[in-house]
């Protein structure tokens, strides 16, 4: 699997007002697997919030799904070289937001598509990277069916 470079990448992550949307179907388990990959992963720590407040993560998606129509609930993945996702559980998907300012060079670049391919293998779906706002506009998608990125320039 070819990592794409990020000279021919970063123009679809200069840091302007919007952060980059990975948006993760919603699998058969309610995206559990995902969510369990992400837990295994020793090198990501992660927070979770509700209402602002720390809190323990329920263990189950279903839980977390049964939750957000009663509370405001956020997931905060750190990745190494401090690239922060922050996640949320929505009807249908999980939604995943980048912010363009901690992508700097290459190294970054390759700590996202690490993070990116991990979950899409998870999920066992092909996973894409849009502008806030902009879901028809998928600037780079993982497809582990194929094992390979693919990239369209915004």
């Amino acid at each position: 699997m070819q990592t794409p470079r990020w000279k021919d990448v970063r123009d679809d992550w200069l840091p302007d007002d919007g952060v980059r949307n990975l948006d993760v179907p919603e699998t058969e388990d309610g995206g559990q697997a995902v969510v369990e990959m992400i837990r295994a992963r020793p090198d990501w720590a992660t927070r979770y919030t509700e209402d602002g407040v720390d809190v323990a993560m329920p263990r189950a998606v279903s839980m977390i799904s049964s939750r957000i129509q009663y509370t405001s609930h956020l997931w905060q993945i750190t990745l190494p070289r401090g690239v922060v996702a922050n996640c949320r559980f929505v009807p249908g998907l999980l939604d995943i937001d980048l912010d363009p300012r901690d992508i700097r060079g290459q190294d970054d670049f390759d700590v996202v598509c690490d993070f990116i391919t991990a979950v899409a293998s998870a999920a066992g779906e092909r996973v894409g990277v849009t502008p806030e706002g902009m879901d028809d506009c998928v600037i780079l998608a993982f497809d582990p069916a194929i094992g390979e990125f693919t990239h369209s320039a915004s």
